[in-house]
C-alpha cells in the first residue's frame, strides 16, 4: 500500500534533512527558549548548567547564576544576576534590573528599575527612572521623580519628592513631605529640601528655602521662611517663626509667640526658659 503525500509535506521534510546539523541544534534551542519566555506564568525554563545552577532562560522559580526572562512571575529565590521586564521574587540576592518594573519581597544587593520599583523590603542600593519605593529600605534609594518608604535608613535621592514615615540618614530633593495625605513623622539627620522640608519632627540639620515643622531639635536654615510649632536649637533665615523656642532665631524677623517679652524681634532672638518648669511655677 503506498502512503500518499502533499507536497508540501515533502518540500519540508526534504528541506530538514538538508539543514546542517548545526543548524538543527541552533533552531532547537530558539524554539524552547522563546517557549520559556513565552509561557511565563507555568515557570518554564531552560537552564543550562547543573539543575537550578547556570545560565537559565525563562520563568524559573528558583535560580543561581545568569537568568533572562520576559516577565518574572511566582518565583522564590533568585541569587546572582536576573534580567527581565518586571523583576518579582521572595528574595532577590545580586544584581537585578526590570526594564519595566520591581515588585520584590526581599531585595538585597543591586536593583535597577526602568520605571517604578516597589519592594518591601531592600538592602543595597535600588534606583529607578521615576519612583522608587521601599516599605523598609537600608542603604541607597534614588527616585528620578519621587523617592518613599515606611522606613529609609541610608541616603535617599528624589527628582521632586521625598516622603515617608521615618527617615534616618541624608536626604535630598525638591521637596521632602508630603505624599497624598500622609506627612513624614520622623527625620533623624540631613533633609536638604531645596523648595521646602516639612515633617512632624527632625533631629539634625535641615537646609532649603523654607521649612514647616512641628518639633524642632537641631538646625533649620530657611532662606525665606522658617516655621516650628518648637523649637529646641536654632532657626536661620529671612523670616524665623515659632511658638516654643530654647536657642537662637538669625534673621531679619524673629518671632518667637510665646515668649514673655520681646516676641518680634530684628536680627537675633532668643530664649532659655524651661517651659516644663514655668508652667508647673505658674499652676
Amino acid at each position: 500500500m503506498k502512503l500518499k503525500h502533499n507536497k508540501k509535506e515533502i518540500n519540508t521534510i526534504a528541506f530538514i534533512r538538508v539543514l546542517p546539523a548545526n543548524m538543527m541544534k541552533k533552531i532547537v534551542i530558539i524554539i524552547i527558549v522563546l517557549n520559556s519566555f513565552l509561557s511565563y506564568s507555568q515557570n518554564n525554563h531552560l537552564t543550562i548548567g547543573y539543575r537550578q545552577n547556570g545560565i537559565c532562560f525563562g520563568n524559573s522559580k528558583n535560580n543561581n547564576g545568569l537568568r533572562l526572562n520576559l516577565w518574572d512571575n511566582n518565583c522564590d529565590t533568585l541569587n546572582g544576576i536576573n534580567f527581565s521586564l518586571k523583576s518579582s521574587a521572595k528574595n532577590i540576592n545580586g544584581f537585578s534590573l526590570g526594564i519595566v518594573a520591581s515588585d520584590n519581597s526581599i531585595c538585597n544587593g543591586l536593583n535597577l528599575t526602568g520605571l517604578i520599583a516597589n519592594n518591601e523590603v531592600g538592602n543595597g542600593i535600588s534606583i529607578a527612572g521615576i519612583s522608587s519605593y521601599s516599605y523598609q529600605m537600608n542603604g541607597i534609594t534614588i527616585g528620578g521623580i519621587a523617592t518613599g518608604g515606611g522606613n529609609i535608613n541610608g541616603l535617599g535621592i528624589g527628582g521632586l519628592i521625598i516622603a515617608g514615615d521615618t527617615l534616618n540618614g541624608v536626604f535630598i530633593s525638591a521637596i521632602i513631605s508630603y505624599i497624598n495625605t500622609e506627612r513624614i513623622k520622623l527625620i533623624n539627620g540631613l533633609s536638604i529640601g531645596i523648595i521646602g522640608t516639612g515633617t512632624e519632627k527632625l533631629n539634625g540639620l535641615s537646609i532649603g528655602f523654607a521649612s514647616g515643622i512641628d518639633t524642632l531639635k537641631g538646625v533649620s536654615i530657611g532662606f525665606v521662611h522658617n516655621y516650628a510649632k518648637e523649637t529646641k536649637g536654632v532657626q536661620i533665615g529671612m523670616i524665623n517663626e515659632t511658638n516654643d523656642l530654647f536657642g537662637f532665631q538669625i534673621g531679619l524677623w524673629n518671632i518667637v509667640k510665646n515668649k514673655r517679652f520681646l516676641k518680634r524681634m530684628p536680627l537675633i532672638n532668643f530664649d532659655f526658659r524651661n517651659r516644663k518648669k514655668t508652667k508647673k511655677i505658674s499652676r
